[in-house]
């Protein structure tokens, strides 16, 4: 049996034990709420790189278009200094990184390509902008821990993508053959075919069906208003558009379009024209007007394909990549 002299000297040794156990739980708490908080504050920081990145992304897009031949790539370089000055991060201007190349929409490969002699884009690679910010953030309590700082960073990339609408007012209501892209257009790097001749795009005349094959086919069209005024509201792909009968009072249109020579216009691409029919519209595409035949027995609009022309109204989703860019969205 033990004596009672002998509980003191056994509770000391107790207490001694539970101010150790006690600060050894202080240490991880706070090492633990440092964690959450420094955790909390680099998450807070990266939400601002990224969204610093996304408006530095779309804005330094923009001004790839329009370009001809190519886009205007040294353009983002240029200004990304102004850009990324706009937002800051950690209540300072970030580190930035800008890249522009190929982004292609469907995420096969999911990185940018390079605008170069061995790159040659397909049907859903566009041009984009990839622009990285990035950090170094000096933490609160985790340097208890040694760990004094930690980088930030976030991404984005923008791309002037195919357009699936276009506004009102923004298309000459002169519809075209999709077989004429067929025969003019180089689907494999998005741009017209050149002529060998000449080392420039092909030109060609475009004109009623009943004087022109399929695929050099074009005609008149009144949107969904019934009258010769293009569209006066937003034409979708997919919506149906009223190709206009071949008739004597065509001869007025084409002295109008005369105005368009020298001028690129924004045309409704639809699978095959038949006039007095409602046809679906599959695309859009850019034609630059160079003369305008008037006579009676031969009315005809003449020009070529362009491409890298941002379409002034647009809404992005399109399937057919003829040249023509809506505003710049976020891809990535």
């Amino acid at each position: 049996m033990k004596r009672d002299s002998e509980l003191p000297d056994k509770l000391g040794d107790q207490r001694g034990s539970v101010i150790v156990l006690v600060a050894l739980l202080l240490v991880i708490i706070l090492a633990v709420s440092g964690l959450a908080l420094d955790i909390g504050y680099l998450m807070v920081v990266r939400n601002e790189l990224q969204n610093g990145a996304d408006a530095s992304t779309l804005a330094l897009a923009g001004f790839l278009f329009p370009g001809n031949p190519d886009p205007h790539w040294s353009n983002a370089q240029a200004l990304a200094t102004w850009a990324i000055s706009l937002n800051k991060a950690n209540n300072v201007t970030p580190n930035y990184l800008v890249q522009t190349g190929y982004w292609n929409l469907t995420g096969t490969p999911a990185v940018l390509q390079q605008p170069d002699v061995n790159f040659k884009p397909g049907p859903n690679d566009v041009p984009a902008v990839m622009v990285t910010e990035s950090v170094s953030c000096n933490l609160f309590f985790m340097p208890v821990l040694g760990i004094n700082s930690k980088p930030v960073s976030a991404h984005a990339v923008a791309a002037g993508v195919i357009p699936s609408s276009a506004g009102p007012r923004t298309l000459l209501p002169f519809a075209l053959a999709q077989p004429l892209y067929d025969q003019y257009w180089d689907f494999n790097g998005n741009k017209p075919k050149i002529d060998p001749k000449t080392g420039s795009a092909y030109v060609f005349d475009i004109g009623p069906t009943y004087h022109n094959p399929a695929e050099a086919a074009g005609q008149w069209t009144s949107g969904d208003t019934g009258g010769l005024t293009g569209n006066p509201s937003t034409v979708n792909i997919g919506d149906e558009i009223y190709i206009q009968p071949d008739t004597p009072a065509m001869a007025s249109l084409y002295q109008a379009a005369g105005g368009f020579k020298g001028r690129t216009v924004f045309v409704p691409v639809i699978a095959l024209v038949e006039p007095g029919t409602f046809e679906p519209v599959v695309a859009f595409g850019a034609l630059h007007i160079i003369d305008v035949g008037t006579d009676p027995g031969k009315q005809y609009i003449e020009g070529y394909f362009v491409y890298n022309v941002k379409i002034p109204i647009g809404g992005p989703g399109g399937l057919y990549n003829y040249g023509v860019y809506t505003s710049p969205v976020l891809v990535k």
